[in-house]
């Protein structure tokens, strides 16, 4: 073969191994469908049942595959019917796998099947009254302990399918249950060793249900540097609260988080009342490809190794964050190097006392950060004297993409607040 044919054949191999099976806003993939794989088993009355779920992957190709997020689908039913094989699930499996990602939909033990939780989950708390019959709340109690097998076997499987982060999607009973693996297993002490792998949620018509009987505590269980959250629900449901959600917005804003909120006006509760692939959000697409969209852009463009490193302003030539993040507790840490109002004076041995540097520290949730912002002052060069560091206010920064993105700060101490554009001052392996 000629130099320069190989030479292009080389270039062509190469393309093809990074585009191999990226995410995309696109279904451009074949689907491979894995059918009842056995992901754990929970105890029940007189034995043990077989969990299982259904694995939807793009297909493969011979070229090195690059990692892609896994998402965890999660059926209703009021913890007593449903399953893996609902038709709405299985479209939005088939329709994540052939834009890249693989998809996992499960069984769990449901309230006929006499479920026993273990340990793990059975201390939480289970009341009579009107949330529902204690038989309904150990089902439930069940279904969390089951999606939390269902994350783990995802986990342990991640080399074999190349699964980097995990986002869940759940309608009703499986929002309950999502909503409980990702935002509450620290409130009720449950053991989740995986939940920093977990990268998003979708919440079709669910809520923060413990503890029971207060919503408004209740909410408070998601807290700052969780999940980002996709929250679809209809005004009109009598089912599951349409107040949940809304409390579940109004907590969102409160710590930071990273989510999106759809309301459909005059929506009842269930993909039967509200379909996502013909019912519009605003701007006129479906829920689904909202609802794609945003898991894409959350796939892409949160922090993580791809925003450490170096931003600067480009319309104040110097200025810029020096970004670097703990990603298993989802701290970041921030330096930022500005100016004074006021320029410095010449004299001394290192003029130029308009310098100023703030540091920051806060947790992140998807593309969004909030974090405490620091000023430190009476420092001296090559001197061993106190620096007294203080509180000065807030530091936002939301990523557009992992090139770019706005910083707002909030000091009300030094009657300071604005908003500068950040972009990447150097290209990384991540985020060439």
């Amino acid at each position: 073969m000629p130099q320069l044919l190989q030479r292009c054949c080389a270039v062509i191999s190469l393309l093809i191994c990074q585009f191999a099976l990226s995410q995309n806003l696109e279904p451009i993939y074949d689907v491979q469908v894995d059918r009842d794989i056995e992901y754990g088993l929970g105890d029940i009355e007189g034995g043990q049942k077989s969990l299982l779920l259904d694995l939807y992957r793009p297909v493969e190709t011979a070229f090195t595959i690059k990692q892609r997020p896994a998402v965890l689908l999660i059926h209703g039913g009021s913890f007593q019917t449903g399953s893996k094989e609902n038709a709405t699930l299985v479209a939005m499996a088939r329709d994540l796998a052939a834009r890249g990602y693989v998809a996992a939909s499960i069984n769990y033990r449901l309230q006929g099947d006499n479920p026993l939780p273990s340990s793990r989950v059975s201390h939480i708390p289970t009341e009579t009254g009107v949330i529902a019959p204690v038989a309904q709340q150990i089902a439930a109690q069940a279904a969390f302990e089951d999606a939390l097998t269902a994350l783990e076997w995802l986990v342990s499987v991640s080399e074999r399918y190349r699964i980097s982060d995990i986002g869940i999607i759940g309608s009703s009973a499986g929002a309950i249950t999502a909503i409980n693996v990702a935002y509450l297993t620290d409130d009720f002490s449950v053991e989740s060793p995986q939940k920093h792998r977990i990268s998003f949620v979708v919440d079709f018509w669910g809520g923060v249900l413990l503890p029971f009987g207060n919503p408004a505590e209740a909410v408070n269980s998601v807290e700052a540097g969780e999940a980002p959250m996709f929250i679809v629900h209809g005004s009109s449901d009598v089912i599951v609260a349409f107040n949940y959600s809304v409390l579940l917005d109004r907590r969102a804003k409160e710590v930071g988080l990273d989510h999106e909120y759809h309301v459909i006006q005059g929506g009842g509760h269930g993909f039967g009342a509200i379909d996502p692939f013909t019912v519009t959000v605003t701007g006129g697409q479906s829920i689904a490809n909202a609802m794609y969209d945003w898991i894409y852009q959350i796939s892409q463009h949160s922090f993580g190794q791809q925003s450490v490193g170096s931003w600067y302003e480009p319309a104040t030539s110097g200025q810029g964050l020096l970004l670097d993040l703990d990603d298993r507790n989802k701290q970041l840490f921030g330096a930022w190097f500005t100016y004074n109002n006021e320029a410095g004076s010449d004299s001394g041995q290192i003029p130029g006392a308009e310098q100023r540097w703030f540091t920051a520290q806060g947790k992140y949730s998807g593309r969004r950060a909030v974090l405490d912002l620091y000023q430190s002052r009476n420092g001296r060069f090559d001197a061993n004297n106190s620096v007294n560091t203080t509180k000065v206010g807030t530091l936002e920064v939301d990523l557009d993409s992992c090139k770019k993105g706005l910083a707002r700060y909030d000091m009300p101490s030094l009657g300071l607040s604005g908003e500068i554009n950040i972009v990447r001052l150097m290209s990384n392996s991540s985020c060439p």
